[in-house]
């Protein structure tokens, strides 16, 4: 083979390189890595989500602005309706209207559903238990029921509703647990 031929080869090997290259970064990005994108005015973690009357509400745990360690006294709900533009909601819930949570309790990660023309927000109080708050919107206001739900400690809450409208609440604690919730969406049924 001569050294012309050589070359050329070498040269459409590089070009295939390089289209190669660029098609892999066409059709697998790098991925852009970014903490909370659309939530820059707090400290938060641990989002649910939900579509409800054709808009995202995002359900996550807010830490205060101040706070040295986690120190979740209250929710906000965050929500859009196309992805890119944000809004928050308010301040859904705090731990102050919750009467049976203890001093020094905080609010974990939250989960919310719809059910019966209402709005269920379940969150874990730490050292109390688990509760559940009711409101007539996604973005409530929500009012605690009253008590912990019994026979429910654990974190992370999750809502399931099934296609007959049968809904389960799940949570983590000493493993996953989980139950039927009963028609009225605050407690098991047991």
């Amino acid at each position: 083979m001569s050294k012309v031929n050589q070359a050329r080869r070498r040269k459409v090997a590089f070009v295939i390189s390089l289209l190669l290259i660029v098609a892999t970064r066409l059709i697998f990005p790098t991925p852009v890595r970014a903490t909370n994108p659309f939530i820059t005015t707090a400290y938060s973690a641990d989002p649910s989500s939900h579509v409800f009357l054709g808009r995202m509400y995002v359900y996550p745990s807010h830490d205060r602005n101040d706070a040295q360690r986690f120190d979740m006294n209250d929710y906000h709900v965050y929500s859009s309706d196309d992805l890119a533009n944000w809004r928050d909601d308010g301040v859904i819930l705090s731990i102050k209207n919750i009467s049976w949570a203890k001093p020094g309790s905080a609010l974990w990660a939250p989960d919310c559903n719809f059910k019966n023309g209402a709005y269920y927000l379940y969150y874990p109080v730490t050292h109390a238990g688990m509760g559940v708050a009711v409101g007539p919107a996604p973005a409530g206001p929500f009012k605690d029921s009253g008590r912990p739900i019994p026979n429910v400690s654990g974190i992370d809450p999750a809502v399931f509703m099934d296609d007959d409208g049968q809904a389960y609440l799940y949570w983590a604690g000493h493993g996953c647990q989980g139950g039927k919730l009963k028609p009225n969406m605050t407690e098991l049924a047991v």
